[in-house]
């Protein structure tokens, strides 16, 4: 019996005024771009009732949870309609939260280099049939950068299915058994692969690469550390051998370039979503600023974000922060700086190797594709031992 990992999704996301954008219901009926209320016999008006309040949704379908998406503006945009067996399950893809800040492509890749290529490069293998690794730490963006990569994938109406190594809803045998002509084009997610163990991670690599999930867009995230994983005979050198040519590594917080600009672009985000004045802002003390730029964020861009969430609420109604608006530990203990620049060191060799691609060797190219002057990147290359192909 193969370990609980993977079950299909049955969902259905509509969008005002009532069109289907992507769904797995009622047997291909409700196909993208068709209205829902001839399948469900329910108007939007319903939908969009249902899902800020109850949560459930009486349909022709029979009983279904609803959830509602929010926009910028605090305005249902879109609900995700979810088949009772598969809510109790857990199985379709999380939405991104209504109720707290989401974190965006925009906030994953920033202003800094590492991030910036990353992206770049995740967005461009999301167009070819690889199966792609997101490597980084919890919270650095990889659930973000999934998300995007799918609707690059030019499969944003194909079905997509989610699962997160080690939850006990349901098992990769059911998916595997499903008929191939459900899987071919799919998108396949799976959060914590790192986790996976050695005789499942094989038989998912079988599947991924010669068998029913062939033809399927695999995408998986998890820790960075992977290879050494394999060395210690956790992790499946087949699984590892199939994505490690297709990695794409997210820098932590603490080691991007940008902490400042990212404090500046969530502040923003947390101030609309947090106050009825959709203009309105939120300002840092210089202190607050200095306690921001110094803490490690174990958690990256989602502790970050929470932490502003949590001093927004605690600075309200006069909006400026201060150290003590945030939850606090100054007695974390900072990681080792090994590891620190072990972190670093792989999303810039990553960056550095596929601008140099990118520019066919050419150096200058591939300096102004980094942002960097040419004598930086000549630098970058000795430091990393990397050669012109």
């Amino acid at each position: 019996m193969i370990s609980p990992l993977l079950s299909p999704p049955t969902f259905c996301l509509v969008e005002a005024p009532g069109l289907v954008k992507a769904a797995s219901l009622a047997g291909g009926e409700l196909a993208p771009g068709a209205p829902t209320s001839p399948v469900l016999g329910v108007e939007w008006a319903d939908l969009v009732r249902a899902a800020t309040s109850t949560k459930q949704l009486s349909t022709a379908l029979g009983p279904l949870r609803v959830e509602a998406l929010l926009g910028a503006d605090g305005e249902v945009t879109a609900v995700l309609i979810v088949g009772e067996e598969s809510a109790r399950r857990g199985s379709t893809i999380p939405p991104a939260s209504t109720t707290r800040v989401v974190i965006d492509l925009d906030v994953v890749a920033g202003n800094d280099h590492a991030a910036q290529a990353a992206v770049d490069l995740a967005l461009r293998l999301a167009k070819t049939p690889l199966p792609i690794y997101i490597a980084g730490e919890e919270g650095a963006g990889a659930e973000a950068l999934a998300r995007a990569m799918v609707e690059a994938s030019g499969r944003g109406h194909a079905p997509l299915f989610y699962a997160r190594v080690g939850a006990p809803e349901s098992s990769l045998s059911e998916l595997l058994a499903r008929p191939l002509a459900e899987l071919r084009g799919a998108t396949v997610l799976v959060d914590d692969l790192h986790e996976l163990d050695v005789e499942h991670g094989r038989a998912l690599a079988r599947e991924i690469d010669r068998g029913v999930l062939s033809d399927a867009q695999f995408i998986g995230t998890g820790r960075a550390d992977l290879r050494e994983r394999v060395l210690q005979g956790t992790f499946a050198r087949e699984l590892h051998t199939l994505v490690r040519s297709s990695t794409v590594t997210l820098p932590a917080l603490r080691d991007r370039e940008d902490k400042d600009e990212l404090i500046e672009k969530l502040c923003a985000v947390v101030g609309r979503a947090s106050s009825r004045d959709k203009s309105a802002r939120l300002e840092v003390s210089s202190q607050a600023l200095e306690v921001l730029r110094a803490h490690v964020w174990p958690g990256n861009l989602r502790e970050l974000a929470s932490w502003l969430e949590r001093a927004a609420a605690s600075a309200a109604p006069g909006r400026v922060l201060k150290p003590a608006h945030f939850p606090l530990d100054a007695a974390e203990a900072r990681p080792e700086r090994s590891e620190r620049k072990g972190l670093r060191q792989v999303a810039e060799r990553g960056a550095l190797e596929e601008a140099l691609r990118a520019a066919g060797g050419n150096v200058s190219l591939a300096a102004k594709k980094l942002g960097v002057a040419r004598s930086t990147l000549y630098r970058m290359k000795q430091r990393h031992n990397v050669e012109e192909k």
